[in-house]
């Protein structure tokens, strides 16, 4: 085992003191012109959902919020419940109403309208009259009449007269509205123990008007076999000015209509297996299907059902694009086709072009565009550990992991660390309901990363002692790495007693001068003294009370006799002796929830929240949001300083900052900057 330090690594604290100031620090505006930024992001998003009004293309994702982009200019906006009224970052429904407000609907939250100025909830997330909840939203459409129809937690309802008016309650299944503007429903009967789900007791509805239209019995129309095993999942529903229901088969497209039922096959070859990933109809009747085969590449088919003679999957009428496959597609009122592919891009498909045009949403710098960790090694390198891998930058050049060679446990990478002789450490998380075999450490030595195999759940954060032991925060407790062995030190307790629980659950861990380690824990601070493991009384008593939930530390460090803490209470300073607490105080700190610290001398530092990154120096402080600075995400989830000054910054959504000092080398300018994003607004 080599000899182990962790310079730069900024998630430690504790305050020595008898006594504790609230105090509110000066807010002296710290000119923001010293410094100058750049984003840099990954084209890889979770896109969910795409809708697209007269100007903007709106397309939501899963974790990464609202993405808005200009038709005519491409600028790309991102709307983040840190930097606006989003509620939600995990969109699963788009539409827009009849005044042109987009509406969106959330997995947690419910259902938001946004005007471009204000943001609100449509209807409460739990209708008092009816006791509909709409919560996690799964579909949601507009009807002719203006009325608004939701697929949520509570089924299928719509929202008339201000109030959530349930359709079908307690179901799964899909919606979507004709061209024409009638709501169709396909309503997939509910799993049991002892009844096992089979689409052939399902049925499809029509509604016109509000009112109930037709409706299609699957037991009449699919004699052959049940209907369920056909499907795939997303499942792909659309319907057509004629009434025809278009819905994505396991190895077909399958139309249905009150007559009759057909399948197209999606290709002849057995050998080759494809799926539909997306359908959509415009006005014109003209069918968009998706198809990917996982290569690497997708098809999409055009098939004109007025004009034209052929079948849905004629190759005369058909693209084939260089990404592995299309999560989401629509049509405008033009007739064109808007599709959110896998690799980031949106690819509009105009009806008088024999062409598709491309919109950027990244600049395919970063693996991932959720930071977790940074750190600054020797050479100055600045290495990223985001979800969905590895990045470096050296001087100008990025290099992303795994790269051909490297063995890792994961991909979402959580913590960072570097050892004495220069050797990088990650940590990588998952979830402790899925195999232990995706997550653990791994080591960056002679070009490549070598995995460690462990068999705890999801890395935390790592620290190095003074005698080259690893020592590392996992979802059991606290492990120490000695001459290649693992020993649990401390362990998480699951209790039904929440002090008991957050108490021992440990969220980072680091060294004091002295080589003792320290860990922050749901419920304050421990220290591990002739191997015991003690209460830090003095600067526990000090911590904010917040009832049965704690006060979570989330980070801490030691600095030239200054010690930081923070917490989800606010932020702790030790100076010989004296404790101040700071929190949103006279505004002084964006939000409480205090995230990263990055020291650069005792009264200058760093400090990430849920809502901003402050700067602090002495009593005075200047916050850099997305208002000011160029960060696509005020959410700061890391945060290290460069030898030259430059400040780096990741956040939860918005992939990685950097704030220049005026005066030090800029970077390559053949990496291109997002756009800033658009003005936050608040929920009214």
């Amino acid at each position: 085992m080599k000899n182990i330090h962790i310079p730069y690594v900024y998630r430690n604290v504790l305050c020595f003191s008898a006594f504790v100031t609230i105090i509110a620090l000066q807010s002296v505006n710290v000119s923001a012109a010293t410094f100058s930024g750049k984003t840099f992001t990954s084209s890889n998003h979770r896109f969910t959902a795409i809708v697209c009004d007269n100007r903007y293309i709106w397309v939501g994702t899963c974790g990464e919020g609202l993405f808005r982009i200009d038709k005519n200019s491409g600028q790309t906006g991102v709307y983040t419940s840190s930097n606006s009224g989003l509620p939600d970052d995990c969109i699963r429904a788009l539409a827009l109403d009849k005044e042109g407000s987009l509406l969106v609907g959330t997995s947690y939250i419910g259902i938001v309208r946004f005007n471009g100025t204000k943001w609100e909830w449509v209807g409460g997330l739990t209708d008092n009259v009816t006791g509909f909840s709409n919560y996690n939203v799964r579909g949601l459409t507009v009807d002719s009449k203006g009325e608004i129809w939701a697929l949520a937690q509570g089924g299928f309802a719509r929202f008339t007269n201000g109030v959530w008016q349930p359709v079908i309650n307690r179901t799964t299944g899909m919606l979507t509205c004709s061209p024409a503007g009638n709501v169709w429903i396909f309503k997939l009967p509910m799993n049991t123990i002892n009844a096992p789900s089979t689409c052939d007791n399902g049925f499809i509805y029509e509604y016109v008007n509000g009112g109930l239209q037709s409706t299609i019995a699957m037991k009449s129309v699919f004699t052959e076999k049940p209907f369920c095993a056909d499907l795939i999942s997303p499942l792909c529903f659309v319907v057509d000015n004629k009434n025809n229901c278009w819905i994505n088969g396991q190895n077909d497209l399958i139309k249905i209509n009150a007559q009759s039922v057909k399948r197209f096959p999606i290709s002849n070859d057995t050998s080759v297996h494809k799926s539909i990933t997306a359908l959509a109809v415009n006005n014109n009747d003209v069918l968009l299907t998706a198809l990917t085969n996982y290569s690497g590449k997708s098809e999409i088919f055009f098939y004109d059902q007025i004009n034209g003679k052929g079948q849905p999957f004629d190759s005369l009428n058909s693209f084939t694009l260089n990404t592995s496959y299309i999560t989401a597609a629509c049509s405008d009122v033009n007739g064109d086709f808007w599709c959110a592919a896998s690799d980031g891009r949106i690819i509009r498909f105009a009806v008088q072009l024999s062409y598709p045009s491309f919109f950027k949403t990244g600049d395919s710098v970063l693996p991932g565009n959720s930071i977790a960790s940074l750190l600054i090694d020797k050479s100055n390198d600045v290495w990223v550990a985001t979800n969905n891998g590895i990045a470096r930058c050296h001087d100008t050049s990025w290099t992303t992991y795994p790269a051909s060679g490297d063995t890792m446990p994961g991909l979402d990478a959580s913590s960072l660390a570097m050892d004495s002789s220069g050797t990088v450490w990650a940590g990588f998380r998952q979830s402790p309901l899925m195999s232990s075999i995706r997550s653990g450490l791994s080591y960056y030595n002679d070009g490549h990363w070598r995995q460690l195999v462990y068999d705890q759940f999801s890395v935390k954060a790592i620290a190095i002692d003074k005698s080259s032991d690893l020592w590392f925060v996992s979802i059991d407790g606290v492990h120490r790495y000695h001459e290649n062995q693992s020993k649990l030190l401390f362990e998480t307790v699951p209790s039904s007693d929440m002090r008991t629980a957050l108490g021992t659950t440990v969220n980072t861990i680091a060294f004091d001068s002295s080589n003792v380690p320290w860990i922050g824990t749901g419920w304050g601070i421990k220290r591990y003294e002739n191997s015991v493991w003690i209460d830090d009384t003095t600067i526990n008593r000090f911590l904010p009370k917040s009832g049965a939930n704690g006060v979570g530390v989330n980070c801490f460090c030691f600095s030239n006799g200054a010690t930081w803490i923070g917490t989800t209470q606010g932020l702790f300073k030790n100076t010989g002796g004296n404790c101040i607490h700071i929190d949103t105080t006279g505004s002084f700190l964006p939000d409480r929830v205090v995230q990263c610290i990055a020291v650069e001398k005792p009264d200058n530092v760093w400090i990430g929240t849920r809502r901003g990154l402050v700067h602090i120096i002495g009593q005075d402080r200047v916050t850099y949001t997305n208002e000011n600075a160029p960060l696509i995400d005020n959410d700061i989830t890391a945060c290290a300083v460069a030898s030259n000054g430059d400040v780096w910054v990741g956040t939860r959504r918005g992939g990685l900052t950097v704030l220049k000092q005026s005066g030090s080398t800029s970077l390559s300018d053949a990496v291109s900057k997002v756009n800033y994003v658009i003005q936050p607004v608040d929920i009214t």
